[in-house]
C-alpha cells in the first residue's frame, strides 16, 4: 500500500501546484512538502524493507530490489 502511495504522491501534489498557479509562494511550499513527504516515504520504505517493519511487504521489497539493483 505504502509504495502505491509513493508512485501516486508526486502526480497528487502536481495536480495542486496546478491548481495554484497564481499564488507563487503556495506552489514552492507545496514542491517542497512533497519534495520532503517523497523522500521520507522511501526511507521508511527502505527501513521497513530491511527491518521487517509493517509496509515493507514482499512488493516493496521486489521492487527496491528493481531500482537499487
Amino acid at each position: 500500500m505504502l509504495l502505491y502511495l509513493l508512485t501516486a504522491l508526486p502526480f497528487v501534489f502536481a495536480f495542486l501546484i496546478v491548481l495554484c498557479v497564481e499564488r507563487q509562494r503556495l506552489a514552492r511550499t507545496l514542491l517542497v512538502l512533497c519534495g520532503v513527504s517523497h523522500s521520507a516515504l522511501t526511507f521508511y520504505l527502505l527501513a521497513a524493507t530491511k527491518f521487517s517493519l509493517p509496509g515493507g511487504g514482499d512488493l516493496a521489497s521486489r521492487y527496491l530490489a528493481y531500482v537499487l539493483g
